[in-house]
């Protein structure tokens, strides 16, 4: 089977995930992650020989624009600022792994590393995806009151899909000469899938990114294979071997990707197999990824978010604003004339890659497992408690950076956590910085605790 081709989780573009029917699964039995097989490991260039398509998409302010940057900026659920007096990700790279990423004045420190294409570097988005993934994760600030989460992140662009190329087909063996560079002038699918994706893992590793951030998605029917074993593989090289934490979107219900799996409650890793009708990818590799779920402004969650076992934590998904070469946007004009705001598991991911950064600025010494558990860790709850839609809860970066937490240091093997202590305290800022000026960021993370616990009554 044909590796599944990926789609940015995004709900602006039309979905490139394959589909097909459902294998039942045992009732009796509970979902298990995927085991990894090392020897998949893939390497080699992401380039292929491709066409443009289709126009770009136009990147525009919608009439909501001023309202929703009001509502992402200076949210409580995303607000870092008042912790970027300690660190606004200052000796981090961030490689971002999608449409690629175009060039603007807000995106300092920014770096092409791949592409499929082999006369781009990754500094070319046609779709603007992931142009708009960065804007989120580290924009600079600027006198229009927009910054991204960490904005002092290094960030490496790959480019490894697109919903605007195709890419030519090889010709049948047989075929005659003479027909063969008729053939060639037909691109047929577009760029990108899971065994490319897994190419971009190893290249992000290899080129030192501390975080790898993934706003994309594969999915299928439950029993069906996703030829992902080689992103596997990738993963695990990632983490384990090169230190990295890597952040991956839960993925979108989209027409090609219907079936939302039952939601559970989690008190236990057990969830019935019988209730996990839609796989998705990279995120169902639990142990490796930080898989991102997406909530509405007001903490819900958002009704196209894909709920399922490796889950991990929540980020607002819908009313996002980014930047662009047209300056700050919140939709995109299509082809045929239709807006599209911004809204997605694709948006919430980069809110936890920039938190996750923060967090390795502050902590260098703590490997990527000890991160990713922090990070969990330091979500705020939601209702009910833990659960296959939101994991731990919403993501919170002054917790997450104020907070330290006494979870101890993964194996050497990168195995998962099985005992963690509870325990946490506050971190004295006034001995970290040994200034006044830590008294001052005290007050200010105090008066802004006392304005959320007022607005969640």
């Amino acid at each position: 089977m044909s590796p599944s081709r990926l789609t940015p989780a995004a709900l602006l573009a039309t979905s490139l995930i394959l589909s097909s029917g459902i294998a039942a699964p045992s009732h009796a039995e509970n979902y298990h992650a995927p085991v990894v097989d090392s020897s998949l490991l893939p390497s080699g260039s992401l380039h292929v020989r491709v066409a443009q398509t289709s126009p770009c998409v136009t990147p525009i302010a919608s009439p909501n624009l001023a309202g929703h940057m009001r509502t992402q900026q200076f949210h409580p659920l995303v607000n870092a600022r008042p912790i970027w007096p300690l660190t606004k990700g200052e000796g981090q790279t961030v490689a971002i792994i999608d449409t690629g990423i175009n060039p603007n004045g807000r995106l300092h420190n920014l770096q092409g590393l791949g592409d499929f294409d082999t006369h781009q570097n990754g500094l070319h988005d046609c779709d603007e995806h992931g142009t708009f993934v960065a804007g989120v994760l580290a924009a600079q600030p600027a006198d229009d009151g927009f910054a991204g989460i960490a904005p002092g992140v290094r960030i490496l662009s790959i480019r490894q899909t697109s919903g605007h190329y195709g890419v030519f087909p090889d010709p049948p063996r047989n075929m005659p000469p003479q027909l063969r560079q008729h053939y060639q002038e037909r691109p047929e699918d577009s760029p990108g899938n899971v065994v490319t994706l897994a190419k971009a893992v190893r290249m992000a590793a290899d080129a030192g990114a501390t975080v790898i951030n993934i706003s994309q998605a594969a999915c299928r029917p439950f029993g069906m294979d996703l030829g992902d074993g080689p992103l596997g593989a990738a993963l695990q090289y990632a983490v384990q071997v090169r230190d990295t934490v890597v952040v991956t979107a839960a993925g979108n219900l989209t027409q090609t990707c219907r079936a939302q799996n039952v939601i559970h409650t989690v008190t236990s890793a057990a969830v019935p197999q019988s209730d996990v009708v839609t796989v998705v990818s990279p995120a169902r590799f639990d142990d490796l990824v930080l898989t991102v779920g997406s909530v509405a402004q007001d903490g819900r969650p958002s009704e196209f978010s894909i709920a399922g076992p490796w889950v991990d934590i929540a980020a607002p998904g819908e009313e996002i604003v980014s930047v662009s070469t047209h300056g700050l946007v919140d939709a995109v004009r299509t082809e045929d004339g239709q807006i599209n705001e911004l809204r997605g598991t694709s948006f919430a991911t980069p809110f936890v890659s920039g938190v996750v950064a923060l967090v390795r600025s502050q902590h260098p010494d703590w490997n990527a497992y000890t991160v990713m558990e922090h990070v969990k860790r330091t979500a705020r709850p939601v209702a009910g408690g833990r659960n296959t839609q939101l994991g731990y809860g919403i993501v919170d970066p002054i917790a997450a950076v104020s907070i330290t937490s006494t979870v101890a240091q993964g194996s050497s093997q990168g195995l998962p956590f099985r005992e963690r202590t509870t325990a946490v305290h506050h971190t004295v800022f006034s001995a970290i910085l040994g200034s006044f000026a830590a008294a001052g960021l005290l007050f200010g993370i105090s008066r802004w605790r006392q304005r959320y616990r007022s607005n969640q009554t």
